[in-house]
């Protein structure tokens, strides 16, 4: 479509590259395009979609075509398209007839995947009420001649209920509409709200009689997000004293310039440690990233938060701020990795045992009496059995227990702090760590046979990354069990045979139990791949399984199917940002259906771009 992208030739001189250069896109191109020797012809449409393309991208208002200051920018550049720029109401009639025309593209689009869908679904509501629900589709397409995988929008449906019974409504009307049949729907990607897990129910109902079930994928990210304010809950008392500095120095300029000369001395007087001059953020304490933020800009003001008395300088604060960053850096990282574009969901097992490991090595030596009389007295989830603290409360027993705890006070106590400030670091932190593995073991419990399938056939983990974990050998047979069962829908002809088969102990070791080692003579395909070693770390999985796909094509088939489902569904979380921009206080009277037209047609045009247009 022309409107995806408005090709431009070469400028003939440097004046004209960086006029062009002003606007991004198809925008520029086309302003520029009556100076451009070869030149398509002038065409008022093309200026149209150009501006709409610009407008979307940028997240603008559509009034902005009206102002004086870019009719004269525009005047300066091409005289003939500032006499046909549009206003606000032909901008917002163009978005919706290109809102027609990309969604029959996009259902073109969909019916080229090479595997089989997972559906990312995710409510949101603005604080203006504007209420969504989100509907995306992931799955493996071809681009550049290669496999990739590619998240699709299909729908931001204006809706403000998010029960589970409309969800399923909504994804199935949504799924039809753009010609998904459930069979071609391998999981559900959402966070762990209980409203999702009926959702899923109800769309496995409406599934009866497919060969695979329908199972829910839950954000690794939202996980990580629960665990750490559970474990950040304990640090409330040193939170606040932040907090308290951090608005003193936003409310009083008085504080905020005698500490900015305080650390322009120092920057002067040690050039190898300098502190950049800015005030102390305070934290969203819904959002642990933004406390991570605070604390660490804290450490490098504490010496003077503390000079100045903004701070209570007890023994050892540095110190144990410095601590808690150590101990919060982790779960940082992890989500920073798993938050990247096109992360698939072979990748979660590994984050949380890298996860829990962390856990465990904080957490060991806990006194479990003392731990289970501090967790009585604030809520939180006791350990069961006192001689051994990896015995956990079964799956039945609510989550809400431990992501909720209650803070009812005592009747002759009152209510106390979660800590003291005379507490050592090290107790403190062995109880962050003990409240948080209980609940991340819990998120933990709840991958399912996706993410174990997902993390076998990337064949940088394959079953020897359950040795090398030191998985019992009855766990490693149960994840051999769930390889079996799920592959039945992928094999032609080869039949599964679990028993006498020799696996690799080690990453060197490269079992051969035949000859002819291309399932074909009565070892299936898929245990003939669980022979083989782990891959570097390296390689890109896709890319080794091309070069495997002649040995094994039903595994292949299998592996593409699993390597395409997402372990998050922060896309969607990208998208309600960029609605939250949209859905701003001046321009709060922006109808629901205004703002879904402009958001899937964004998301739609930069979907093509991607498979159509690689640079």
């Amino acid at each position: 479509m022309e409107l995806l992208n408005i090709p431009m030739e070469e400028p003939p001189s440097s004046t004209v590259e960086s006029q062009a250069s002003i606007f991004s896109g198809s925008f520029g191109a086309e302003l520029m395009e009556s100076y451009t020797p070869g030149g398509r012809a002038y065409s008022k449409l093309r200026l149209h979609d150009a501006l709409s393309s610009f407008i979307i991208s940028h997240g603008l208002p559509f009034r902005l075509v009206e102002s004086q200051s870019l009719r004269g920018l525009v005047h300066y550049l091409n005289p003939r398209a500032a006499a046909d720029m549009p206003g606000r109401n032909l901008i917002r009639k163009r978005i919706f007839e290109q809102y027609i025309d990309l969604k029959v593209s996009i259902k073109a689009l969909l019916k080229t995947a090479a595997t089989k869908f997972s559906i990312i679904v995710d409510g949101w509501t603005s604080s203006y009420n504007h209420g969504f629900f989100a509907v995306q589709a992931s799955a493996m397409f071809t681009r550049k001649n290669k496999l990739e995988p590619l998240t699709v929008l299909l729908d931001l449906i204006p809706s403000v209920d998010h029960a589970g019974d409309k969800c399923s409504q909504m994804v199935l009307k949504t799924l039809e509409s753009f010609g998904i049949p459930l069979d071609k729907v391998i999981a559900i990607v959402c966070d762990n709200a209980s409203a999702n897990t009926v959702m899923v129910q109800k769309l496995n109902l409406s599934a009866i009689g497919q060969k695979q079930e329908i199972l829910p994928v839950y954000c690794f990210a939202h996980s990580i997000h629960r665990v750490v304010l559970l474990m950040i809950r304990c640090l409330d008392p040193e939170l606040e004293c932040i907090r308290r500095a951090a608005r003193l120095l936003a409310h009083s300029s008085v504080k905020y310039s005698y500490l900015k000369s305080q650390i322009e001395i120092h920057n002067a007087n040690n050039p190898n440690d300098q502190i950049h001059i800015r005030t102390l953020p305070i934290d969203v304490k819904t959002r642990w990233n933004s406390t991570m933020r605070m604390i660490r800009h804290c450490v490098r003001l504490l010496p003077f938060l503390i000079k100045e008395g903004i701070i209570e300088g007890r023994p050892n604060i540095q110190f144990g701020i410095q601590e808690i960053l150590k101990f919060l850096e982790p779960f940082e990282e992890s989500t920073r990795l798993v938050s990247k574009d096109r992360v698939s969901v072979s990748e979660v097992i590994p984050a949380y045992n890298r996860l829990l490991d962390v856990l465990d090595g904080y957490r060991f030596g806990i006194d479990t009496d003392s731990y289970n009389d501090w967790a009585d007295t604030y809520g939180y989830e006791k350990i069961l059995d006192k001689n051994d603290p990896s015995d956990w409360e079964s799956d039945s027993q609510s989550e809400q227990e431990c992501s909720s705890p209650s803070e009812k006070p005592t009747e002759d106590k009152g209510e106390k702090p979660r800590a003291t400030p005379d507490m050592e670091i090290s107790t403190l932190l062995q109880r962050m760590a003990q409240c948080g593995y209980n609940l991340l073991r819990k998120h933990y419990n709840r991958t399912n046979d996706i993410a174990m399938a997902a993390l076998i056939l990337n064949p940088q983990n394959n079953i020897a990354y359950c040795r090398k974990e030191k998985w019992d050998q009855a766990m490693i047979t149960q994840a051999t069990q769930i390889m079996t069962k799920l592959f039945v829908p992928y094999q032609t002809k080869e039949q599964n045979q679990i028993d006498n088969i020799k696996f690799a102990d080690s990453d060197n070791e490269n079992v051969n139990n035949s000859d002819n080692d291309d399932g074909s003579n009565g070892i299936s395909q898929l245990m003939s791949y669980l022979r083989l070693r782990r891959t570097s770390k390296d390689k890109d999985a896709i890319e080794t399984w091309n070069a495997l796909r002649s040995n094994y094509p039903s595994v292949y088939t299998m592996a593409m199917d699993y390597l395409s489902v997402p372990g998050t569904s922060v896309r969607i979380e990208r998208l309600f940002s960029i609605a939250g921009i949209i859905c701003s206080p001046r321009r709060g009277q922006m109808h629901d259906i205004t703002i879904q037209k402009q958001l899937c047609v964004r998301e739609w045009m930069s979907a093509l771009r991607f498979i159509h247009h690689p640079k």
